[in-house]
């Protein structure tokens, strides 16, 4: 399976080699650098050498690969122009920011080579085993109201919207006391007549919208049944669940290849975790307070 590796931080991986000799002992040698093919030389900007690497790592990023190599000469021409014109500028600007701009840059140019370090290491050296059907299914069946699963109430509710004194919440419960048998309609009616004003709205429950123990006190009505009065937040309430049906979840065969890069992603983290925690065992730091 093919993973992109997205560096969720930024880790310091450093390598370097030391050489040393000493007179009273057997003499070392370093070891001979084998120079890297950059491909042909292609053009020389204010003294820059451009190779054929660079050229094609100019294409690729913004074709593919196969296009990149496939390309026409006209259209290679044209890139590495574009590729000239680029160090020229770059060489210009280098000479007219001013020292905090060149600076800011240095600071990105370092993490972004940092990030592209972690990137190439984590996938040489990280082997994220395959994640098969079963696991996919087992994720899916064990957390079906990510993909849709829910139950969905329609309810009523009466209230003042307006939070109550203590007296009017003594009177208010004189009144409503008397409304038990009746429905919402006709509780506002009376309400209406002893001098509150109550409204009464229709909704679908959605925990987005509604106070959490406003919520929790609809969702925990039978359905078919009007509550008692209840006070939350000092605002009074009577509600009625009207209805309850079940959504389903979205069906596996839409969702599972979304679900397995999640699981892929996952492990993914956990790996840069774990190999964060064996660099880190083994690097210096010192906070400077």
């Amino acid at each position: 399976m093919k993973v992109l590796f997205k560096a969720a931080g930024l880790l310091l991986i450093a390598s370097f080699s030391i050489s040393c000799s000493d007179s009273s002992g057997p003499e070392t040698t370093s070891p001979v650098e084998v120079p890297i093919d950059k491909g042909e030389l292609l053009a020389t900007v204010d003294g820059v050498q451009i190779y054929e690497m660079e050229l094609h790592e100019l294409m690729s990023g913004m074709f593919g690969e196969y296009r990149a190599l496939t390309m026409d000469d006209e259209t290679r021409r044209r890139a590495l122009d574009s590729l000239i014109a680029s160090h020229a500028l770059a060489r210009e600007a280098e000479t007219r920011l001013d020292r905090e701009q060149l600076a800011t840059i240095d600071i990105k140019t370092r993490q972004y080579r940092e990030n592209l370090l972690v990137n190439t290491y984590m996938r040489d050296n990280v082997e994220l085993s395959t994640i098969n059907d079963k696991a996919v299914a087992e994720y899916y069946q064990s957390n079906l109201e990510l993909f849709g699963k829910k139950n969905v109430k329609q309810y009523r509710m009466l209230t003042s919207r307006e939070t109550m004194p203590e007296d009017q919440r003594n009177r208010l419960i004189s009144v409503i006391t008397k409304t038990a048998d009746m429905n919402l309609e006709q509780k506002q009616t009376v309400l209406d007549k002893a001098g509150f004003n109550f409204q009464l709205s229709q909704n679908e429950m959605n925990k987005d919208y509604l106070d959490e123990k406003l919520y929790a006190f609809i969702d925990s009505q039978p359905v078919g049944q009007i509550s008692n009065l209840t006070f939350i937040g000092g605002m009074p309430y009577v509600v009625e669940v009207m209805s309850e049906r079940e959504l389903q979840p979205r069906p596996l065969t839409e969702v599972k290849e979304t679900i397995r890069k999640s699981l892929v992603l996952a492990r993914l983290k956990m790996a840069i975790k774990e190999k964060s925690a064996e660099v880190m065992a083994k690097s210096s730091v010192v906070y400077n307070e």
